[in-house]
């Protein structure tokens, strides 16, 4: 048996479902659009803060690059005073290297002109010690022909004071005729009496310069030899002689 509807009630019903349908549909709606706006609200506020950001880094970029323009300036002009600086600095190097080159030239000139004095004076002191050898062969010659007056004077010779015996002090390698001097006035007559002697003393009578180069213990060594062979009779470099 087929169902009777009421119109009433279909159009009750449909009203309703209408209602509904719209009623979903505008809750849909608003709330979509105030989900949306308030995502547009966070995203305005959001791209205004990077605007600010942004202005805020160019400003500071701006700024940077004004101080990086001002100190390309002072490295400009640093860089040209060290250029400046370079440039004197190595005419004062050139020209105390010339000084420097000249002033050992010179140093090389004296030093060889002190060798060639000494050189010189050892010279003279041998000649002068040759001399003196001669004279004393000379005396000795006469002597023997005025051996009369000699046995007159004897007795008053016996009471004259005692000869210095000077050995020839040059003959030891490394002592010239000044430094034979300085041993002689220090009352250093002898190859043995040098043999006496310490480093320092020699050193200190000779009083070398800074420039000569001696051998204090080579002078003993050799002196002891020499002093030896005179003791034996057998020294063959010089003779000693009395003064």
């Amino acid at each position: 048996m087929p169902i009777e509807l009421n119109p009433f009630w279909l159009l009750l019903v449909g009203l309703i479902v209408g209602w509904l349908i719209e009623w979903v549909i505008d809750w849909v709606y608003w709330r979509r659009q105030t989900i949306s706006r308030t995502e547009y609200d966070a995203l305005q506020s959001r791209a205004d803060q990077w605007k600010t950001e942004r202005d805020a880094a160019l400003a500071n970029s701006n700024q940077h690059t004004h101080q990086v323009a001002e100190l390309q300036q002072r490295l400009a002009a640093i860089q040209q005073t060290d250029q400046q600086g370079q440039e004197t600095l190595q005419a004062v190097q050139a020209t105390f290297a010339q000084q420097q080159s000249e002033l050992t030239v010179a140093k090389r000139v004296i030093k060889q002109q002190q060798v060639d004095l000494t050189t010189a004076n050892e010279l003279i002191a041998r000649h002068e010690h040759t001399i003196g050898l001669l004279n004393s062969t000379i005396a000795t010659a006469q002597s023997g022909s005025e051996q009369p007056q000699a046995d007159v004077a004897q007795g008053t010779s016996a009471t004259a004071p005692a000869q210095i015996v000077r050995d020839p002090l040059i003959d030891i390698d490394g002592i010239g005729p000044v430094y034979q001097e300085r041993l002689y006035a220090a009352g250093i007559y002898t190859f043995a009496q040098v043999a006496e002697q310490s480093r320092e003393r020699l050193r200190e009578v000779v009083a070398a310069q800074a420039w000569q180069d001696i051998e204090p213990e080579v002078w003993i060594a050799e002196a002891r030899e020499f002093a030896k062979q005179v003791r034996e009779g057998t020294y063959g470099k010089g003779r000693t002689n009395g003064s």
